[in-house]
C-alpha cells in the first residue's frame, strides 16, 4: 500500500504591539480585536498579541471607554512589523469639536475619516448611551443642549432647526447621509436606532451638495452590526406632574429591543435587529402619540479578513401624531403682527392643557431599504458604494385654530371662542440616493497625504394632493377654556393626486488632507461642484465650491485651527433680471468662516474648545412687486443678502473625580438680516438690521455627573443639568415692513435631574425628572392666537436588561 502524502497546512501568524495614550503612557484594558472575532485586552505595559491568523491583511480596532476607537488595517505573515496605536481621549459630552469614535464621526461629518485634531470644523456627537441616559427620544429634544444650535418646535415643524442664526430644512436632518427622513411640515427625526447624533455647525455642500443656508447638518448615524453578541431590553414608563397636570393623568409607555450579534462561528456574518413600540400621551388632553419602529441589517464579509463587507439595511416607521400637542391660545396678548407689540406674553390668561383646541391628525409611513458596501483593496485604499431607496407618505386631516379676521379676534377676546378651520393632504414621496468615495492614503516618517473623490446622487419623486373644488371657511367656535363648542365636521372636497414631480440633484467632490511636521500641521483642501435637474425645466447650474482648513498642534495639548467652508443653492436659470437676461444670476451661495482653539489634557481628562465664526447667504433672489416689471413686461428677480451670523461658542469638560464629571457650554450668536430688495417689494422684505428668529443672543449649560463604580454605593449614580436661553423672536421668518411686531419669546431656565442604579452587568433602573422646577417655557409664537409651550415637568422610570 503506497502511504499518502501529508497534507500541506498553511502557516499561522500573529499580529502584536503596545498601545499609549497621546503622552506615550502605557494604557492597559484595551480591548483589541482582529476581524472577524479575534480579541485580547492590553496589559499593564500597554502589550497586545493575537496569534492563530492567516497570512495577508486583516482589520484591527482598539477601543477602551473615553477614549476613540481607533481602526487599522496591518499585515500578518512572516516579516510584519510590530503595531503601534495611540488612542486620543473622547470628549464625553457636549464639546465644540467632536467626541466619540474618530473615523465614525469624520466620515459621517466630512465623508472623509479622521482623528479629532485633524477636523478643523465644529461639531457636537452624543453617542445612543448619551442619549439614553438623557432621555432624549427626538432631534429637537437634544438641540436646547447643543452650542449655536435650537429647536424650531417640539411637534409640527419639529423638522426645522435653527443652526447660528440660520433657519434649516428638511434635507438638513439625514439618516447615515441620506436625505428622505424628514418632510416639510412634519416632525422632527427620531432617536430610534441612533448609534450616534453628529450635529455640524457651518455648511456641508462640498460633501452633500446644493443647499444654500451655511447654518449646519445634522446627521443620524444609525446602530450597525457588531460581532460581540449582545441584547437589550428598554421599558419605559412616563408621566407629567405639572402645569396643572396631575401624575398619572396622561402616562406614556414604551418598548425598546435592540440585539446584534455573529450569525456564523467564524464571524463572517453578523445581524443587528432592532425594534420599538410607544404609546405616549403628550401633556395636552387627547393627544396620544402611537409609534413603531423597526430596523434590520447584516454585515456579510466576503473575505476571511473582513476588508470587503456588504450590509443590507432595511427600516419601517410608522407615527400617528394628533393634532393640537402644547398649543395655547392667550387673549391678552398681542394677536397682531403688526401693533408695535411684541410682548409680553400674558401668563394668568393662557388657555389650560385640559382642552385641546385642534381636531384631527397627522399620520406618516416611513420605509427605506439600500445597503453600504466598504472595502479595502489595498493597504492605502478605501473604496466605498452606499445605496437607500426612501419612501415617506403622509397623510393629514386636521382643523386647527384660526384668528386672523377682525370678526376673529372680537370673537376670542369678547366670547373666548376660536374658530378652527379645516386642513386635509396627503403626499408621497420617493427618495433614490446614492453615495460613492474613494481615498488613497500616503504615509512616510514625518507627513501622510489622504486624497478623495466622491460623488453623491438623489432622485426624488414626488406628488401631493390638491382641492376638487374651494376649501371650507373657518367655523366650528370652540371655547377656550372649558372646551364647550360644536364638534368638528368634515366637509372638505375631494382630493386628487397631481402627477409625479421629478428632480435629480447630483454633486461631486474633491478632498485632500495632508499632515506634516509630524502631524503638526495639518491642512484640508476640498472643491464641489453640482446641478439640479428639474423634470422637464432647465438645468439649474451650480460652480466650483472651495473649502480650506488648517490644524496647527502647538504642543501635543493644545491646538489652533481656521477654517473656510461654503455651501451653493442653483438658481432657476428661466428667471429674468432688470435687463430681462435668463440666467444671469450666480448660485445662491453660503460661507462659513470659523477660527478656534483646542486644549485636551488626557491625564487629567480635560477639554476645551473655543471657536469663533462668521457666516453669510449672499446672490439671494427676491421678485419686484406687482407693477414693477422689466422691458419684457414681467416681474423680475435682483440679487440681494439675507442673513448674516457671528458669534462665539466655549465648552469644555473635566473629570473632578474618579466618580464626578463636570460639562459646560456657552455661546453667544449674533444673526440678522442683511441687504435690501426692490423698493416695489418692500412691504415682505426682511427689515435690515432685525434679529434673526428663534435664536438665543446667549445661551449656556451645564451638567454635572456622578456614578460610584466602587465601595459600599458601587453601581449608584446620578446627574444634574441646566440650561438657560436668552429670549428670542419667537415668529417662524424675519421681521418685515408689514409684519414689524411678531412676538418675542422670553428667556428661559430648565433644570433635569436623574438617579440610576446598576444591579448588575445586566440589569439597571433609572429615573429622569425633566423641567424639574416646572418652569414655563415658551417654544414658537407669532401671536397670542397659537403659542406652542414645551413640556411641563415629566418623569420618565427606565428599567434596562442586557444580555
Amino acid at each position: 500500500m503506497t502511504a499518502l502524502p501529508a497534507l500541506a497546512q498553511e502557516p499561522s501568524y500573529s499580529i502584536e504591539g503596545t498601545i499609549t495614550d497621546a503622552t506615550g503612557a502605557a494604557m492597559s484594558g484595551v480591548r483589541v480585536v482582529v476581524a472577524p472575532q479575534q480579541e485580547t485586552l492590553t496589559d499593564a505595559f500597554g502589550r497586545f498579541r493575537i496569534g492563530g491568523l492567516r497570512p495577508g491583511p486583516h482589520r484591527l480596532s482598539a477601543a477602551k471607554t473615553g477614549f476613540q476607537t481607533v481602526e487599522r488595517r496591518v499585515e500578518a505573515g512572516p516579516n510584519a512589523p510590530a503595531v503601534r496605536i495611540v488612542l486620543d481621549p473622547a470628549t464625553m459630552l457636549q464639546v465644540v469639536e467632536v467626541s466619540g469614535a474618530a473615523e465614525l464621526v469624520g466620515e459621517s461629518v466630512m465623508k472623509l475619516g479622521g482623528a479629532l485634531h485633524e477636523l478643523p470644523r465644529a461639531a457636537t456627537v452624543y453617542d445612543a448611551d448619551e442619549l439614553r441616559e438623557r432621555n432624549i427620544r427626538s432631534v429637537p429634544e437634544l438641540l436646547a443642549f447643543v452650542p449655536g444650535m435650537s429647536p424650531n418646535s417640539y411637534r409640527t415643524g419639529g423638522y426645522h432647526f435653527y443652526a447660528r442664526g440660520f433657519r434649516m430644512g428638511p434635507a438638513d436632518t439625514r439618516v447615515d447621509g441620506f436625505t428622505g427622513v424628514n418632510l416639510g411640515g412634519g416632525y422632527g427625526a427620531s432617536m430610534f436606532g441612533v448609534e450616534q447624533a453628529v450635529l455640524l455647525r457651518g455648511p456641508a455642500g462640498l460633501q452633500y451638495g446644493a443647499n444654500a443656508a451655511p447654518g449646519g447638518l445634522i446627521n443620524l448615524v444609525t446602530k450597525k452590526p457588531r460581532s460581540a453578541r449582545a441584547t437589550r431590553l428598554d421599558l419605559r414608563g412616563a408621566t407629567y406632574a405639572g402645569a396643572g397636570v396631575a401624575p398619572g393623568e396622561r402616562p406614556s409607555l414604551s418598548f425598546d429591543f435592540d440585539s446584534t450579534g455573529a450569525v456564523t462561528r467564524g464571524g463572517r456574518i453578523l445581524y443587528r435587529t432592532l425594534f420599538s413600540v410607544e404609546r405616549a400621551n403628550y401633556f395636552t388632553r387627547d393627544v396620544l402619540d402611537r409609534g413603531r419602529y423597526a430596523n434590520g441589517s447584516m454585515t456579510f464579509r466576503l473575505d476571511p479578513a473582513g476588508l470587503y463587507s456588504i450590509t443590507p439595511v432595511f427600516q419601517y416607521t410608522v407615527n400617528y401624531r394628533p393634532a393640537g400637542g402644547g398649543i395655547v391660545v392667550s387673549p391678552g396678548t398681542s394677536l397682531s403682527t403688526n401693533d408695535g407689540v411684541s410682548g409680553p406674553i400674558h401668563l394668568d390668561d393662557l388657555s389650560p392643557h385640559d382642552v385641546n383646541l385642534s381636531a384631527g391628525f397627522q399620520n406618516y409611513l416611513a420605509r427605506q431599504a439600500g445597503f453600504d458596501f466598504r472595502s479595502a483593496p489595498g493597504p492605502s485604499l478605501s473604496v466605498n458604494l452606499s445605496y437607500r431607496a426612501v419612501s415617506n407618505d403622509r397623510h393629514i386631516s386636521q382643523f386647527t385654530p384660526q384668528v386672523g379676521t377682525a370678526a376673529q379676534v372680537a370673537l376670542l377676546r369678547n366670547l373666548g371662542l376660536v374658530q378652527r378651520v379645516q386642513s386635509k393632504s396627503e403626499s408621497d414621496n420617493r427618495y433614490q440616493n446614492i453615495d460613492f468615495n474613494t481615498a488613497y492614503e500616503i504615509r512616510r516618517a514625518t507627513w501622510k497625504s489622504t486624497m478623495q473623490v466622491g460623488a453623491y446622487t438623489l432622485l426624488t419623486n414626488t406628488r401631493s394632493t390638491v382641492l376638487v373644488g374651494p376649501a371650507p371657511a373657518a367655523g366650528f367656535p370652540i371655547h377656550i377654556y372649558t372646551g364647550a363648542g360644536s364638534a368638528p365636521v368634515d366637509q372638505y372636497p375631494a382630493l386628487r393626486f397631481d402627477p409625479y414631480q421629478t428632480t435629480t440633484n447630483w454633486n461631486g467632490f474633491f478632498q485632500n488632507r495632508t499632515s506634516v511636521l509630524r502631524n503638526r500641521v495639518v491642512l484640508t483642501v476640498g472643491l464641489g461642484y453640482g446641478q439640479s435637474h428639474p423634470g422637464g425645466l432647465p438645468v439649474r447650474r451650480g460652480k466650483l465650491m472651495p473649502n480650506y482648513g488648517l490644524v496647527y498642534n502647538v504642543t501635543g495639548s493644545v491646538a489652533l485651527y481656521g477654517s473656510y467652508s461654503t455651501s451653493f443653492n442653483p438658481v432657476d436659470p428661466t428667471l429674468q433680471d432688470f435687463a430681462g437676461r435668463l440666467g444671469a444670476f450666480d448660485p445662491t451661495t453660503g460661507k462659513n468662516y470659523e477660527a478656534g482653539a483646542k486644549l485636551s489634557l488626557p491625564n487629567r481628562r480635560t477639554s476645551a474648545t473655543l471657536s469663533f465664526f462668521r457666516n453669510s447667504i449672499s446672490n439671494a433672489l427676491v421678485q419686484t412687486g406687482i407693477n414693477d416689471v422689466n422691458a419684457n413686461g414681467v416681474r423680475y428677480y435682483v440679487e440681494a443678502g439675507t442673513r448674516r451670523g457671528r458669534g462665539v461658542e466655549l465648552s469644555g469638560d473635566h473629570q473632578l473625580h474618579p466618580a464626578v464629571f463636570v460639562s459646560a457650554a456657552v455661546s453667544y450668536t449674533d444673526a440678522i438680516y442683511t441687504g435690501s430688495g426692490p423698493a416695489s417689494a418692500a412691504s415682505t422684505l426682511a427689515i435690515p438690521g432685525s434679529r434673526a428668529e428663534k435664536t438665543p443672543r446667549w445661551a449656556w449649560n451645564s451638567r454635572l455627573t456622578y456614578e460610584r463604580s466602587e465601595g459600599k454605593f458601587s453601581g449608584f449614580g446620578g446627574s444634574v443639568s441646566l440650561l438657560w436661553q436668552d429670549q428670542r423672536l419667537g415668529s417662524n421668518g424675519a421681521r418685515t415692513f408689514a409684519a414689524p411686531d411678531p412676538l418675542m419669546l422670553p428667556a428661559y431656565t430648565r433644570a433635569d435631574a436623574s438617579v440610576f442604579y446598576r444591579f448588575d452587568a445586566r440589569t439597571d433602573i433609572a429615573v429622569h425628572i425633566e423641567n424639574l422646577t416646572d418652569r414655563r417655557i415658551f417654544l414658537n409664537a407669532t401671536t397670542g392666537s397659537s403659542i406652542e409651550m414645551a413640556p411641563p415637568r415629566a418623569a420618565t422610570l427606565r428599567l434596562s436588561y442586557r444580555f
